[in-house]
């Protein structure tokens, strides 16, 4: 992990009048998979928040990651990845986030700029994608097993997958938004209680001591093919 991973070093006020901030020793190993733990301390909230900026991008392939999120209503999970700018443009793709919910997660496209204005691409209504019992209409939280979560991309399109089944899907014209045709880092993060507006429905009881999401293993599946890109730093 200490090869690939490093943690962001975000800071921002806390809803409980500290400071929510990320801490590389909330990461960390447990019965083989990794853990991302939020956690209080006072009014303080430590966070999660690892990426492979400058150490691992990738282009184009199936991206599969095998995850139990958090029992806590407030925590908000993701996985998601980011580009070099393109101009003004940078892209930004949700591979997942769940904003706080227990039983549903959404899947996004983003561009940003220039400046810090941005264009939500891939519309459709937060929290989203439900968790439903085999064989029922009822939801059921994430946290209860794992689930897999798979991300296609190829020039010009992307889909989401959840257990396999394709949930979401985008084309994209490659000339407009050839952002998106860059290669990309990932994020890993586990925030929670943080004092601003987009924040709302990620608010940690008030009696919240910690919660953890676990990833079995993240995995890259790419073709041959010299359009696809795999830049890991030795």
């Amino acid at each position: 992990m200490d090869k690939i991973w490093i943690d962001t070093a975000r800071k921002n006020p806390s809803v409980y009048g500290g400071t929510s901030y990320s801490s590389i020793e909330n990461s960390f190993v447990k019965d083989g998979a990794l853990v991302q733990r939020i956690s209080r301390d006072g009014k303080d909230v430590i966070e999660s928040d690892l990426m492979t900026k400058e150490r691992m991008m990738y282009k184009y392939g199936y991206l599969e990651v095998r995850i139990r999120l958090s029992h806590n209503k407030g925590s908000w999970g993701a996985l998601w990845m980011m580009g070099p700018a393109t101009g003004t443009t940078m892209g930004e793709v949700d591979i997942f986030e769940n904003f706080g919910s227990l039983n549903s997660l959404k899947s996004n496209l983003h561009t940003w700029g220039p400046g810090d204005e941005h264009e939500n691409i891939l519309g459709g209504k937060a929290d989203s994608i439900l968790n439903f019992s085999p064989g029922t209409t009822n939801p059921e939280p994430y946290s209860d097993n794992y689930h897999t979560i798979g991300f296609e991309w190829n020039k010009g399109y992307m889909a989401f997958y959840l257990d396999g089944v394709k949930h979401t899907e985008y084309s994209y014209d490659s000339v407009k938004y050839d952002c998106f045709d860059k290669p990309f880092y990932l994020l890993l993060t586990h925030w929670g209680g943080e004092d601003i507006a987009a924040f709302a429905n990620c608010i940690l009881p008030d009696d919240f001591k910690y919660s953890d999401i676990y990833y079995d293993w993240i995995r890259i599946y790419q073709t041959d093919d010299s359009s696809n890109i795999l830049y890991v730093k030795e």
